[in-house]
């Protein structure tokens, strides 16, 4: 073959600096249009992005064989978390949580995990982003001691 052809539907998710719920209207509204923008100019697919009080779901076509997750979120988390310093209206200490989830996903589930994101905030009246967090990590499979996944 000439060409190396990769997609990786991927659901990432990470949260505000001890789960505070910083990005409440009407930044988070600029805070969905600058990811977005973000990862247009990474030349990823943005498939779906919900922008929750106190953390980030964000699902997308990760098509760059050359370029890996990490450093993909580490550009999106550091560029709108300066973003967000400089637009939060007295929020100048905003942070990221240090971490993230990253989630391979489906082709076939696409549409599913999407609906997913779509529904947060209904989804969020029946618990915390904690309990959905560690609910992921253990769907996926993921080995983790509770005590080492959030920054405090």
């Amino acid at each position: 073959m000439s060409h190396s052809f990769t997609v990786f539907p991927m659901h990432c998710v990470w949260g505000t600096k001890a789960r505070t719920p910083f990005l409440v209207s009407p930044l988070n509204a600029l805070v969905y249009k600058y990811i977005t923008e973000i990862i247009n100019r990474e030349k990823e697919q943005l498939i779906e992005l919900n922008v929750m009080p106190d953390h980030v779901h964000l699902l997308f076509l990760f098509r760059r064989s050359k370029v890996d997750v990490a450093r993909l979120v580490r550009v999106i988390k550091a560029r709108s978390s300066k973003f967000i310093r400089e637009h939060s209206l007295g929020r100048e200490d905003f942070s990221w949580q240090r971490g993230y989830g990253s989630f391979a996903v489906s082709s076939s589930q696409i549409g599913a995990v999407r609906r997913y994101i779509q529904n947060q905030e209904k989804h969020h009246k029946a618990g915390s982003f904690e309990k959905e967090y560690f609910g992921l990590l253990d769907k996926h499979g993921i080995v983790y001691d509770k005590r080492d996944v959030f920054d405090e």
